[in-house]
């Protein structure tokens, strides 16, 4: 899973984010580089529940379980915005 280092609210996130080989690693990596002038991160992609916990002074305020009907189940930026694509 490849994301941008740096930002929030799933900035830069796409289903191709989830890569399965080194083609597509590289790929996307050099895509978001190209696009983002950022710092990106590769980690393991998970899959499961994915939760938001809002925190306020070390405490948890709001806990609220999401769960998605396409794949891979992950919180694209569009998702994350409300923003819906344009047919």
């Amino acid at each position: 899973m490849l994301k941008l280092a740096g930002e929030d609210a799933s900035v830069g996130i796409t289903p191709e984010n989830v890569v399965r080989d080194a083609v597509s690693f590289e790929k996307r990596l050099e895509e978001l580089l190209r696009e983002y002038h950022a710092p990106v991160l590769a980690e393991e992609y998970i899959e499961g529940r994915e939760f938001t916990i809002a925190m306020f002074d070390g405490r948890p305020l709001l806990v609220e379980e999401i769960e998605f009907s396409v794949e891979p189940r992950i919180v694209g930026f569009r998702a994350a915005s409300g923003i819906r694509d344009r047919a």
